[in-house]
């Protein structure tokens, strides 16, 4: 399949379908539109030439990030190829002795190949309208593709044409027509070819059949493998205005996946399974393992489950967290069966199967990561007994989302369509792979609508101590079916949580020197009760941009914290854009010693809402500190209220420290020290006082618009050491 026939003219066209079905394409004649930009030149290697609309005759070269207009036509030399980005949602990668025409219009875009040459178009699915295609027209079919990776070759011996369509995955049925008679089509489903001869209009069709497994491998190997591009791939600055960030980050995904960019080190030992000829098949420095379940796990199709004994001699209570044998000894990886991708041992800077750009592994030569050429489910998970006492779960989590966005319905089967979601859970001990229900004891991160679709290898760590002495499975898992996605893993340990001065540990949950988009809280409580002996939340040394509360406890929720309940340091910057920083919702928040939100060490606050929200009979009890600490040069800025009371009524915040107020700002006591600075803009920064909440301070209820006079002994805001605060727009 997909090689030059010399006896004949031959038009190899194979679609590697990674979206909804084809639509049919216009067949008719068009009038043609008016010259305007169809692309931009975004790779090229060697020497190509271009003849313009207006100058058919004019030959000139080729020039990397070159506009490409309407009917402009592109010849590529010997050796030579160009990749042509369409209006960010359509790469065209143009291969050597070619001559094509590219389209853009608004709503049916045209790829066009006339004689010799080869070509490959990848489709953004999500990104196309309902009655969105970009059409390959070639000397006797036309192919309209929405979603899909479409390969084109096309040789010339004899006196008339010969089309042969492979697919290798298709969501639907695939159409295949004849250019010159819309009416005549066969139908293709996944793995499945035909082949289509004669000039158009009276095309003779072969018999589909299915292909062969060495067939698909041997094409996955034949253009997945090819790599003809050593530097990276760049946007023009014009389109990357109208692309935006993860529009770049998508079409940088699939310009090298079709061309094979980056840096290779190394090949797939024994070549592709099947495939005489691909021994030295170059792919990632990637280490295999057995396809037999109990051997290590990381090459091929698993399609089930694959693991191996813990790693000898090793004193923590996680094996292989770091992956450095190179293979998943310690872990049991699942596959779904038909999946088309798998779990690997990943290296290098790209990813294992599709050859997508990849950060390196942050930690020493190995991490793990799933990869595919089309729609899976996937799983890595270790039974570990945690230790007893202050147990923290720290690693390294890297997200790359191909698609347009996230879809997370309550299931990591990939025939829930959409789903396209990553998760990190920690289950009882005899869970399944795929178990999301009673199985589940705490889920740790979950992807969600609206995060950033690509995130470099972030730092994350959790409080695990109510599990000490107990056996509970560990789970990564990764689930597609939009579009390609990456999820690694890296050096992943537990550890005895930090102990303070106090001798108590640190947070239940931590964030540091990690770049963070939220959109669900770091710490949330769904009618939980627990208990830290330490804070519950610390961000260290982190930039945060977060547009959900960072703690959220609803529904009769009740925690308990021996410090802070929320401690920002090391020159974090923390930006939350919702309604409000900390919400209770008919919950109860008890701080033993510290203020609720503390910010020390350089670092900036901003909150676009309220600092507190509390509604619906919540209670905050500050026993032994502030509700507000900023020091330490660091500086804060609220945009709300500092505390809004709402719903039913009946929310109580009690405040207990010896903080004898310095001023009062809008009914505000304040205590500032060593040059601090307090602003209060905000008319009403307490709302709904004494009609939906009390706030009683050293035991004595805040009146509204309090004053010196007011007999208050304690203060809500405690500022020091050149801290600044403003309360208000």
């Amino acid at each position: 399949m997909c090689s030059r026939r010399n006896p004949t003219l031959a038009v190899v066209v194979c679609l590697l379908i990674l979206g909804q079905p084809l639509l049919l394409p216009a067949l008719a004649g068009a009038q043609q539109a008016p010259q305007r930009k169809a692309g931009v030149v975004t790779g090229l290697k060697g020497e190509a030439r271009i003849a313009r609309l207006a100058r058919p005759n004019e030959r000139l070269p080729l020039k990397f990030r070159e506009e490409i207009h309407f009917q402009d036509r592109i010849n590529t030399e010997r050796d030579s190829v160009v990749r042509v980005l369409m209006g960010g949602k359509a790469l065209v990668t143009i291969r050597e002795l070619s001559n094509v025409t590219i389209t853009e219009e608004p709503r049916r875009s045209k790829v066009e190949m006339w004689g010799l040459g080869r070509l490959a178009l990848q489709v953004l699915r999500r990104l196309m309208g309902p009655d969105e295609s970009v059409d390959i027209y070639t000397p006797n079919a036309v192919a309209a593709v929405r979603g899909s990776f479409v390969i084109t070759e096309s040789s010339e011996a004899g006196n008339e044409p010969e089309v042969n369509f492979s697919t290798l995955f298709v969501h639907d049925s695939v159409p295949v027509c004849d250019k010159g008679k819309v009416t005549s089509c066969v139908t293709l489903g996944s793995k499945q070819t035909v082949t289509v001869t004669g000039p158009p209009g009276s095309v003779r069709y072969s018999a589909v059949r299915n292909l062969f497994d060495s067939e698909v491998a041997a094409l996955a190997a034949e253009y997945a493998g090819e790599r003809p591009f050593e530097h990276n791939f760049t946007v023009a600055p014009e389109l990357a205005a109208s692309m935006g960030e993860a529009g770049i980050q998508q079409a940088t995904a699939l310009a090298n996946v079709i061309s094979g960019g980056g840096n290779v080190e190394g090949f797939v030992e024994g070549g592709v399974p099947g495939v005489p000829g691909t021994e030295r098949f170059p792919t990632t420095d990637i280490r295999l393992g057995s396809n037999v379940p109990g051997g290590s796990g990381g090459g091929g199709n698993n399609n089930g489950s694959v693991g191996g004994p813990p790693v000898p001699g090793c004193p923590c209570p996680l094996a292989n967290g770091g992956f450095e044998t190179g293979d998943f000894t310690g872990w049991t990886a699942f596959v779904q069966p038909g999946s088309s991708g798998n779990l690997q041992v990943q290296t290098g800077n790209v990813s294992p199967i599709s050859v997508s750009p990849v950060p390196a592994p942050p930690e020493g030569r190995f991490a793990a990561m799933t990869d595919q050429n089309g729609p899976g489910s996937y799983s890595l998970s270790q039974v570990v007994s945690v230790p007893q006492g202050a147990s923290v779960l720290r690693f390294r989590l890297f997200i790359q989302n191909q698609d347009v966005e996230f879809a997370t319905p309550n299931s990591l089967d990939f025939n829930v369509i959409p789903n396209q979601q990553a998760r990190v859970d920690i289950l009882r001990a005899n869970a399944g792979p795929q178990d999301v229900g009673g199985g589940v004891l705490r889920t740790l991160f979950q992807t969600n609508v609206g995060d950033p679709l690509v995130s470099g290898y972030n730092s994350l760590a959790f409080n695990l101590s109510d599990f000490g002495g107990q056996d509970v499975q560990l789970r990564f898992s990764e689930v597609d079916n939009g579009f390609f996605f990456q999820m690694g893993v890296d050096d992943v340990l537990f550890e005895a949580a930090p102990i303070g001065p106090e001798g108590v540990e640190t947070a239940l949950v931590y964030v540091d020197e990690s770049n963070l988009r939220l959109s669900d809280p770091l710490l949330s409580g769904n009618g939980e009760t627990r208990t830290s002996t330490g804070m519950l939340v610390e961000i260290d040394a982190s930039l945060i941009d977060a547009t959900a509360p960072l703690i959220n406890l609803v529904r009769g929720s009740n925690f308990t914290a021996g410090d802070d309940g929320l401690r920002i340091v090391g020159k974090s910057t923390v930006t939350a854009r919702g309604g409000e920083l900390i919400r209770l919702d008919a919950s109860q928040l008890s701080i033993l010693k510290g203020s609720l939100v503390k910010l020390d060490q350089q670092s900036r606050l901003t909150v676009a809402g309220d600092l507190l929200h509390m509604s619906n009979g919540s209670v905050l009890n500050i026993l032994n500190g502030s509700l507000f600490s900023v020091t330490g040069e660091s500086s804060a800025t609220i945009g709300g209220a500092l505390v809004r009371f709402s719903g039913t009524g009946g929310n109580i915040l009690n405040v207990s420290n010896n903080l004898i107020p310095t001023a009062f700002f809008n009914g505000i006591p304040v205590f500032v020290s060593g040059g601090g600075n307090v602003t209060v803009t905000n008319p009403t920064p307490l709302v709904g006082l004494n009609s939906l909440g009390t706030i009683k301070i050293n035991g004595s209820a805040l009146p509204n618009n309090a004053t010196a006079a007011s007999g208050i002994t304690g203060s809500l805001i405690e500022v020091r050491g050149g801290g600044t605060v403003r309360v208000g727009p």
